[in-house]
């Protein structure tokens, strides 16, 4: 491969400046519905696991702690059956359950959702584990975040890249925060050069990228950040705009299970530019 210079010719003018403030804005309100309302991640371990709210009303599964039952998940055979508890309204798909419900599993291994008031959960699967994800629609974490703290724009870090499709998708094992390995699939790398030296990042279809650099657990996340490329039909020529480089949702919430950049995807120099540890 061959880039050239690695700069692209893209200037940090108002425009850009712009387009900018708004990718930040919307990627925090996507943060706000989602990932900043979870409140809770309990591990499913014996064959039924009661779960509800504790004392400080945080979701729990430790039944001495429970000041209030939601219900119970029990394993019968092959199924995994939710029982709830009495005089407790939980719904499902808007309707109201009443009696013993099995869940069903998409091909992620995660359940149908279920709601009480402001909270809803499901049954996820990570590696041989099912978990309770907990998400609070009023969570205070909503509105206590504000952001993170940004390098400033840089067009050094605005990079020309080739993008190549690997002949079939190449599934590698991605460690995670939670110790398990996730068999991800990679459809191909983008190549590019950068002080004179050539790197490549293995890229999932959808063209999401995580990555390590020297700048991890220092100045930004020890977890790496996540990028995503505009990628073409066919092997092409790409922008890489690593201002764009944010943090993944372990950065700021405790309750998630994040994959961690492969070891492939660990590049030696500093990205000083996207987000950093710091909040607004």
């Amino acid at each position: 491969m061959s880039c050239g210079n690695a700069s692209s010719e893209k200037k940090i003018d108002q425009t850009y400046k712009e387009d900018i403030e708004a990718f930040w804005k919307s990627k925090n309100e996507v943060r706000k519905d989602n990932y900043l309302q979870l409140s809770g991640l309990l591990k499913l371990i014996d064959s039924s696991t009661v779960f509800g709210l504790n004392a400080s009303n945080q979701p729990s599964s430790k039944k001495e702690a429970l000041q209030t039952i939601f219900g119970n998940y029990t394993q019968l055979g092959d199924s995994l059956i939710f029982i709830p508890a009495e005089n407790k309204i939980i719904t499902v798909e808007a309707d109201t359950l009443s009696a013993r419900l099995p869940m069903v599993f998409d091909s992620y291994g995660s359940s149908q959702m279920l709601h009480q008031e402001h909270l809803k959960w499901q049954i996820i699967t990570r590696g041989d584990n099912r978990y309770i994800r907990v998400w609070d629609a009023k969570n205070p974490a909503i509105d206590a975040f504000k952001g993170f703290e940004t390098f400033p724009l840089n067009p050094k870090f605005i990079l020309k890249g080739q993008f190549t499709y690997y002949d079939q998708t190449q599934t590698k094992d991605v460690e995670s925060k939670l110790g398990y390995k996730h068999a991800t699939d990679f459809a191909g790398f983008v190549s590019f050069e950068f002080e004179g030296k050539e790197y490549k990042l293995d890229t999932e279809a959808d063209g999401f990228i995580m990555l390590g650099d020297a700048t991890s657990g220092n100045t930004t996340y020890g977890g790496g950040r996540y990028y995503v490329l505009e990628i073409p039909s066919t092997n092409g020529p790409v922008t890489i705009d690593f201002n764009r480089l944010y943090n993944p949702p372990c950065a700021y919430c405790a309750f998630t299970t994040c994959l961690l950049p492969p070891s492939q995807n660990q590049l030696p120099f500093e990205i000083l530019a996207g987000e950093t540890t710091n909040r607004l």
